[in-house]
């Protein structure tokens, strides 16, 4: 998603030392973590398989069941009657009849099965429903290569069944280099860059602050948490010293604000309400 020689520039490590390089990879994995931690999904474009439980119900006081039995062992399966229209994906956006380098094609694939028990059980998933007959997503514009996109990330048509394990969804996922990096004309995703740069930079600042410190012999590892010149003198704390990164840094274990709000608008908000 992001290339080290970004993190150089921006630090302005015209001739990066062998640590350096390594701080600034480790630091580019740390920032991705956070960032899809806050987003709840992957933005980088790729291929996802999920099994999705709906969880937008529609109330109804008739139920049927059945007994069904497997091996040695008898179940009793109930008929899920809450039902909605509105399936939502978790990775944003999805995308229809597009393509990526290898040629391949992007369309969603759903299958059902009311024992589908997310495909734990022999021969489950044969139901393919086709999309535009029995399902449509819920596309709003087409990106530079002509692809349907669905920013929400939601499938319609479809009454979809909330028992667990009874929808198989592979599909398309996420943004293209070209959108992430600002060259495309229709989607732009450049924020969600902006704010991995930002905690790229924050990740490795913290990690060369806590790790180096002044000495006699010049630069060792180690925080400064102590220093003399002739009669003044100070030292502080580890807690003090850590709330100073904080402070300056912000939190070591989340992101910041501004980071925060370049991603705010891709937060998957219907994702976090239906999981």
């Amino acid at each position: 998603m992001l290339q080290p020689e970004q993190i150089y520039l921006t630090l302005n490590l015209d001739d990066p030392s062998d640590k350096e390089r390594v701080i600034v990879v480790e630091s580019i994995k740390y920032a991705y973590g956070l960032i899809k931690q806050y987003l709840h999904y992957d933005p980088v474009l790729r291929e996802h398989t999920q099994y999705v439980r709906n969880q937008h119900l529609r109330n109804s006081t008739a139920q049927q069941a059945w007994w069904n039995s497997s091996s040695d062992k008898a179940y009793l399966e109930f008929n899920a009657v809450n039902r909605s229209d509105e399936l939502q994906l978790q990775h944003l956006p999805i995308r229809n009849s597009g393509a990526d380098l290898a040629g391949t094609a992007q369309d969603p694939v759903v299958y059902i099965d009311s024992l589908g028990r997310s495909e734990t059980r022999t021969g489950s998933f044969t139901q393919l429903l086709v999309e535009g007959d029995d399902y449509w997503g819920n596309y709003d514009v087409l990106d530079d290569n002509g692809a349907k996109v669905a920013n929400d990330g939601i499938l319609r048509g479809y009454r979809w069944d909330s028992e667990p394990g009874t929808i198989k969804v592979t599909y398309w996922g996420g943004y293209t280099p070209e959108e992430l990096y600002g060259h495309a004309n229709i989607l732009d995703a450049t924020p969600i860059m902006q704010a991995m740069v930002i905690e790229t930079v924050r990740k490795f600042k913290q990690t060369v602050l806590m790790d180096g410190k002044k000495s006699a012999t010049g630069f060792s590892l180690g925080m400064i948490t102590q220093e003399r010149l002739g009669d003044y003198s100070y030292s502080i704390g580890a807690t003090s010293a850590g709330s100073l990164v904080d402070r300056n840094f912000g939190n070591r274990n989340s992101i910041t604000q501004e980071s925060a709000s370049l991603l705010e608008p891709f937060v998957n908000t219907g994702w976090l309400m239906s999981s």
